[in-house]
């Protein structure tokens, strides 16, 4: 599977072609192989980074430069996950960033992405430069929840489910967003309960997309939105 699409990418490479190789790459157990796959992916967007950036275009027939952009921020997310085993060194994320730089030295999320590196933490990213790297992403669900978690967390709930609609409109198939633009939907005033109610009954639907590797963690949000939807329900019938 791996190589057919591989093979795609080297053809055309449309943004979907890369999501769908690193959705499956990351599920692999072997870390050195992960490690050869995504060294793969970034040998194929550094250059259609740099042509789209020396001919100052922002598309071509693959599609945006923020797709392949936010594909290679994603790998550099991957990357740091994976620090400490085999074939991920500390260094690797340092060496991917250093390369992107002078691309998008002047972009937010860039910036924030970066800054995140650094510290390791999400308690120390001011919050300003969080809103204005919420207005440049384009359709990373990794960026997505990254982002309007650390929104939700400071109040700005309306910019954390602006976001996550948007991205959904571009990947209206990840119910881990649908999921928690569900759950954000229910904290504002008035709540958005149809809204949120839709969005959490199609994650639940498609719940074994979420979490895949994290079973504890997939069960605990299931559970929470099975009660929600459950008193959601009892809400309306007493209504």
């Amino acid at each position: 599977m791996l190589w057919a699409i591989s093979r795609k990418i080297d053809m055309v490479g449309y943004p979907g072609d890369y999501l769908d190789f690193s959705d499956i790459l990351v599920k692999q157990q072997d870390s050195h192989r992960i490690r050869k796959g995504m060294d793969e992916l970034i040998s194929s967007l550094r250059p259609r980074i740099e042509d789209m950036t020396a001919q100052g275009r922002d598309t071509v027939y693959a599609g945006h430069r923020d797709e392949f952009l936010e594909i290679y921020y994603d790998l550099i997310l991957e990357s740091g996950s994976r620090v400490g085993q085999p074939g991920f060194p500390a260094s690797l994320v340092n060496d991917q960033l250093k390369w992107l730089q002078p691309f998008v030295e002047d972009d937010p999320l860039f910036q924030l992405l970066s800054l995140r590196v650094s510290t390791g933490s999400n308690d120390s990213l001011p919050i300003e430069l969080v809103r204005s790297a919420a207005h440049r992403i384009y359709g990373s669900p990794t960026l997505a929840l990254g982002v309007a978690e650390i929104l939700v967390g400071n109040s700005y709930i309306n910019e954390a489910i602006d976001v996550m609609q948007r991205v959904l409109t571009r990947h209206p198939d990840f119910p881990l967003l649908s999921l928690y633009l569900g759950k954000a939907e229910l904290m504002t005033q008035p709540q958005h309960v149809d809204s949120a109610e839709r969005h959490l009954r199609y994650a639940l639907e498609n719940s074994e997309s979420i979490l895949p590797g994290n079973p504890e963690g997939r069960e605990t949000l299931l559970q929470w939105t099975k009660q929600v939807l459950s008193r959601i329900a009892q809400s309306r019938n007493n209504g």
